[in-house]
């Protein structure tokens, strides 16, 4: 693991045999969505898992015809290690582990059985929880009467997860008792990789923070409502790659 990175809650090993195995098989039977990467990101490659063989030990993935065997060997071979990581999407979990290329032939491109497996359970939206040290702001209209009435302030808090559903934010403990379950947060707006995007909040969940978090105050979890479609598409895959770039450093 990497020295001084916390690794997330849902972000688990499968350290029962069985189970890792049955996720690998499970993965083949349904020609799995794969996601494989290199190091350092240099490659990645859009794929989906063919087949396992429990009696070679190695798995095979489909082979994009836009995937030079040999160039590919070459890059791994330049980066000094011939692992690549992976992302499988199951209906039930994402499924992640690291493993070494063993060469490409007429089935796929082939890599040995992965020694370690890991798992996040699927919900309707990812989230990425946004890592220490990287700060993304979300601003919005005060929800509290301002005097005069209009206009209200626009407060700026900071993320601390984001899904193409919505996000969760944190405030003091004494901004709370302006917040309220069901209430619309408007003019919403915060930028992700150059794109604005702007929305309404509605606050799903109100929770303080536990004693011993490194987090203080309250957490604000809002649902975005009347988002673009082409936004949510956006978060989506920006929650996806950034999400796989953080496990990669605990696989």
């Amino acid at each position: 693991m990497s020295e001084g990175l916390r690794k997330p809650r849902e972000f688990e090993i499968v350290t029962d045999l069985d189970e890792a195995l049955s996720l690998i098989r499970e993965s083949a039977k349904l020609t799995a969505s794969t996601f494989l990467w290199t190091k350092n990101q240099e490659i990645t490659v859009a794929t989906h898992l063919l087949s396992f063989n429990e009696e070679r030990y190695h798995v095979t993935v489909w082979q994009p015809p836009d995937v030079d065997p040999v160039q590919f060997m070459k890059t791994l071979t330049r980066l000094g290690s011939l692992e690549c990581f992976f992302s499988v999407s199951l209906g039930r979990a994402n499924v992640f582990f690291r493993t070494r290329y063993l060469g490409t032939n007429k089935e796929g491109m082939r890599f040995r059985k992965p020694s370690q497996v890991f798992k996040v359970q699927r919900r309707k939206n990812a989230r990425f929880f946004i890592p220490e040290g990287l700060s993304l702001l979300v601003q919005f209209e005060s929800p509290a009467d301002a005097i005069p009435p209009k206009p209200r302030p626009i407060l700026e808090k900071k993320i601390l997860d984001l899904s193409a559903g919505g996000l969760a934010f944190s405030i003091d403990d004494a901004e709370a008792p302006a917040f309220k379950v069901g209430q619309n947060l408007v003019k919403m707006k915060f930028v992700l990789k150059d794109h604005i995007i702007e929305t309404i909040g509605e606050i799903r969940h109100i929770k303080a923070f536990p004693s011993n978090s490194r987090n203080k105050g309250v957490k604000i979890g809002v649902l975005f409502k009347n988002l673009r479609p082409d936004l949510e598409h956006f978060i989506a895959a920006v929650v996806f790659e950034e999400t796989r770039k953080y496990y990669t450093k605990f696989i």
